[in-house]
């Protein structure tokens, strides 16, 4: 009986261990190796994708 109970015990532990990293599952944060490749504008300094001709700030062409 003793054994049995202990028994129980730990699969309901295993069970509540197994619940809770699947809850953090969705909270967990993928990487990625992608970089994206910025311009940064001479005029204002501020940070434009590589495939943009004009500043997203001030529209001075890239």
């Amino acid at each position: 009986m003793l054994i049995e109970k202990s028994a129980s015990k730990k699969i309901n532990n295993n069970k509540a261990l197994t619940n809770l990293n699947q809850n953090n599952k969705k909270w967990d944060i993928k990487s990625t190796n992608s970089t994206s490749k910025v311009t940064i504008c001479i005029s204002c300094n501020s940070p434009n994708d590589m495939d943009s001709n004009y500043c997203v700030s001030c529209g001075i062409y890239l």
